[in-house]
């Protein structure tokens, strides 16, 4: 997995790539983390090179959004493949965490 964070005025984007399972979860907690400290008030969890989530990998994500709600700051997923989508869904995170198709949707989701 190789996440990229670009942070801009009104957002951070967190760009993931690669599977999000228990092998690379633990980089997700520590390489995600920082983007808590960006001035930016909403962080976008951008998916759309993830082909696949596990439980460990909902659970990274769930901490984020938890630390994110902690420090005042909103959160949103977009650009999921439907395999992922279907795993936020069935596990009951789409009632918890925003979910968009675009960046722009993700961002209006938000505010």
């Amino acid at each position: 997995m190789q996440l990229t964070i670009e942070t801009q005025a009104d957002y951070s984007e967190i760009i993931l790539e690669g599977r999000i399972d228990a092998t690379s979860a633990p980089q997700f907690d520590s390489e995600a983390t920082p983007a808590l400290e960006a001035p930016a008030p909403v962080l976008l969890l951008n998916f759309e090179a993830v082909p696949y989530i596990s439980s460990a990998g909902l659970r990274s994500v769930l901490k984020l959004a938890k630390g994110a709600q902690s420090q005042h700051k909103k959160l949103a997923c977009f650009a999921m493949q439907p395999a992922v989508f279907e795993i936020f869904r069935l596990s009951g995170f789409t009632s918890i965490i925003k979910i968009a198709q675009s960046k722009e949707q993700a961002c209006e989701a938000v505010k």
